[in-house]
């Protein structure tokens, strides 16, 4: 199956829903995927909002230009 952020698709054996509510979760600004945020989700403060990301890509990628608004394939 084809995952957000992976380059290659992986096999899936097993897959148990998360459960997460629309109230814990968070969209990472580049790639769209939803996430949970925790102590070491990785993240960049600009100003008084805090972005979150899925990995170090996505926050590496988002870094240049976080004004741009077309990052999200």
């Amino acid at each position: 199956m084809e995952l957000p952020g992976v380059l290659d698709p992986v096999d899936a054996y097993s897959l148990t829903p998360c459960g997460h509510d629309q109230h814990t979760t968070v969209t990472d600004p580049v790639c769209g995927m939803r996430i949970t945020p925790g102590p070491t989700t990785p993240h960049l403060d600009l100003g008084d909002r805090r972005h979150w990301f899925c990995a170090e890509h996505c926050r590496a990628r988002f870094t240049p230009d976080p004004q741009r608004q077309d990052v999200v394939p």
